[in-house]
């Protein structure tokens, strides 16, 4: 059985950010995919996954400029599911601008962690108002699992 944990740190700084959109960056510290969409007002959603080849762990990203207090759900599927559900929350752009973007949490933290057995993982970040989704698919190898000190983040394990 899987296991997610919360992070308190803000995007993936051992990796880098990725400034295009839909671009995959294989580097030593694993694999990592952003995709993003735009919504007719205006208004931008990101979604960054990746594959931690150390802790062998994946982790979720959800941002952009939506509305603070924006409600919205995070599905992942593969050998392992879960669904998360987060509000949108104001933060400064990961990118070192010191831009505002909102950023989707789940129970206080802007980041989710999944471990799970090895396979292909589908993660759908989809906003309740306005109507709109983002998402993308990556692999990930098996790992060990985390100690069972590790806080789970209110995601449910389907």
């Amino acid at each position: 059985m899987g296991r997610a944990t919360s992070f308190g740190r803000k995007g993936l700084p051992w990796c880098g950010l990725l400034s295009a959109v839909a671009a995959v960056l294989i580097a030593g510290c694993g694999s990592t995919l952003v995709t993003s969409t735009s919504l007719p007002n205006g208004d931008n959603l990101n979604l960054q996954v990746s594959f931690d080849d150390g802790t062998v762990q994946l982790v979720a990203e959800g941002y952009g400029t939506v509305p603070t207090g924006t409600a919205g759900t995070l599905e992942v599927s593969g050998p392992d599911s879960w669904t998360c559900a987060g509000v949108f929350t104001a933060q400064t752009a990961g990118d070192d601008s010191g831009a505002q973007e909102t950023g989707f949490t789940v129970g206080g933290y802007p980041e989710q962690g999944f471990y799970g057995p090895a396979g292909t993982y589908t993660f759908v970040l989809t906003l309740t108002s306005p109507k709109a989704s983002v998402e993308a698919s990556i692999d990930s190898d098996a790992g060990p699992q985390p100690p069972s000190t590790y806080p789970q983040t209110g995601c449910v394990q389907t």
